[in-house]
């Protein structure tokens, strides 16, 4: 199978970069928005479009051998499902500490929700949600497109 994304058995149907490219675009854009204002979302934007081509060049490179190919497509999901659970499973810790809270004492809340150990809960969010939408969920759709069978588990979490 030829290695290019543009190549054959890309145009037959719908190509990866086509969804990769407006979603990083969009998810730089929002995130450098926050930062910059209007100016960080279109600097943002460039970043995320030049991000996706980057991300994609790189696949084709990895993707020269046919014996790596299916592992680091298994790899790359092992990995998203990996760093998904673990999000849950803080979610999950999370969600029990701020029910114990209102059940014991509610002017526990505001400590929680504020302050300084709220940045650490949210910084962990922050961390593991970046690296799922920025490097392991466009990995997953690029590597995983050539086999039609893996291609809906790829869609669905993107």
């Amino acid at each position: 199978m030829n290695n290019n994304m543009v190549s054959k058995t890309y145009r037959q149907g719908l190509n990866p970069l086509w969804l990769v490219v407006p979603a990083s675009t969009i998810v730089f854009a929002l995130g450098w928005s926050n930062v910059a204002g209007m100016t960080g979302a279109l600097i943002g934007g460039i970043g995320g479009l030049v991000w996706a081509l980057v991300l994609a060049y790189l696949v084709r490179l990895l993707d020269r051998t046919e014996r790596w190919k299916d592992r680091l497509a298994t790899a790359v999901l092992v990995a998203a499902a990996a760093t998904l659970f673990t999000m849950m499973g803080g979610g999950l810790y999370e969600g029990m500490l701020m029910s114990k809270a209102l059940e014991t004492e509610p002017e526990w809340i505001t400590t929680i929700t504020s302050g300084p150990l709220a940045d650490q809960v949210i910084l962990y969010f922050i961390i593991l949600n970046s690296l799922m939408e920025v490097i392991l969920v466009p990995l997953a759709l690029f590597l995983n497109w050539p086999f039609p069978k893996r291609r809906h588990t790829s869609l669905s979490p993107a």
